[in-house]
């Protein structure tokens, strides 16, 4: 449960509109002078398939967790993660209509699948933000969207709402918006603190 979810938090805080890989830094969400970790993603394209390659290190500049993120036609169709601390990671992969988990954990591995939502609905952590992206003209519009997050760990998917919420005074900019992320399912939405995810309307701001 840890991982996919920590993922989507700290991905919640990198410019969506960068594309052709960037490196972030984060930050808790209330105290932006202490850094937790950096992310270095790359992206490769080949015709309609997207790889995207993250490494996060910690201060010391190790690293600390490696994911992988293969998109077709920018739908899911591939992820891989690693999490170099816990010694722990999976594979999904999804094909005809379904999603397939495997997931090692203390050695021992443990598979599943389950039927695919939309695929329009639904993406990886490490696309979190190039979901929001594409739909961010309907966010600036005032829409609630909604979607699911695939959870290799938890080997289900988790449904997420997202809606642009007003900046504080200090921090308005007409170019960059405020998108707030709640958990669809009370539980996760009560265990999680608020997500929200700075997205740039135009990158050459």
């Amino acid at each position: 449960m840890k991982t996919s979810l920590i993922i989507l938090l700290i991905l919640s805080t990198i410019p969506s509109a960068l594309a052709a890989g960037f490196v972030a830094k984060t930050y808790p969400l209330d105290d932006e002078k202490t850094q937790l970790m950096t992310l270095t993603q790359t992206i490769k394209k080949d015709d309609a398939t997207e790889t995207l390659f993250g490494v996060f290190t910690n201060m010391k500049n190790e690293p600390i967790l490696t994911d992988k993120a293969i998109l077709k036609n920018g739908k899911a169709v591939r992820y891989e993660i690693q999490d170099l601390q816990m010694n722990e990671g999976g594979v999904v992969e999804i094909r005809d209509g379904r999603i397939f988990y495997s997931y090692t954990r203390n050695g021992k591995t443990k598979t599943d699948d389950e039927k695919a939502p939309d695929a329009d609905k639904m993406f990886f952590p490490a696309t979190t933000n190039n979901w929001i992206t594409d739909r961010l003209d309907k966010l600036i519009a005032g829409e609630k969207i909604s979607g699911r997050i695939i959870s290799p760990d938890r080997m289900e998917t988790i449904g997420f709402d997202y809606e642009k919420v007003n900046q504080p005074d200090d921090k308005t900019n007409d170019s960059i918006y405020l998108i707030k992320m709640s958990a669809s399912s009370p539980f996760i939405r009560w265990s999680l603190k608020k997500c929200f995810s700075r997205s740039i309307k135009n990158p050459d701001v």
